[in-house]
């Protein structure tokens, strides 16, 4: 009877234990991605400023970070200022993620982008949409009054 009373319980231990290496596996497999962004659409108006955060793990801290347009082929590199475009700032906090501000955006600007770190690539689609017409303040010189409305500028 003790044998197999030592018998059942060995099995259960061994049970256990492949049960908790599984558990350990699957812990493994959801570790966070290497590059990745929150976003990976973003939309916005004529004008307007975009921020787009791309994380990065640890082991691409010390590797190179770019925003690169892919129709163009054009890259922009967090910490160069050489050759430049002044509308697209990209700035490294060095604790796991840089940060690609574009300004002044125009309808030109809408495309696919990525970031990378090394050789590692996150795809970003902007859309920038026309400037939504908005109430002006305009006045009236001969009554000193003032009027509002609404006007759109268009490109002929």
């Amino acid at each position: 009877m003790e044998g197999n009373g030592f018998s059942s319980t060995r099995q259960l231990y061994s049970f256990s234990y492949r049960c908790f290496i599984l558990r350990l596996r699957d812990i493994l497999v959801q570790k966070d991605p290497d590059l990745f962004v929150l976003n990976s659409s973003v939309s916005a108006e004529e004008g307007d400023t975009v921020s787009i955060q791309c994380f990065y793990s640890h082991q691409n801290q010390q590797k190179t970070k770019r925003w690169c347009r892919i129709k163009e082929r054009s890259c922009y590199e967090a910490g160069k200022t050489s050759s430049q475009n002044s509308s697209i700032l990209i700035t490294d906090d060095w604790k796991r993620s840089f940060t690609v501000e574009m300004s002044g955006l125009t309808l030109s600007d809408s495309g696919w982008f990525f970031c990378s770190a090394g050789d590692l690539q996150v795809p970003v689609h902007l859309t920038v949409a026309r400037a939504k017409a908005g109430p002006v303040a305009i006045q009236a010189q001969e009554e000193n009054t003032w009027h509002t409305g609404s006007f759109c500028l268009s490109q002929n």
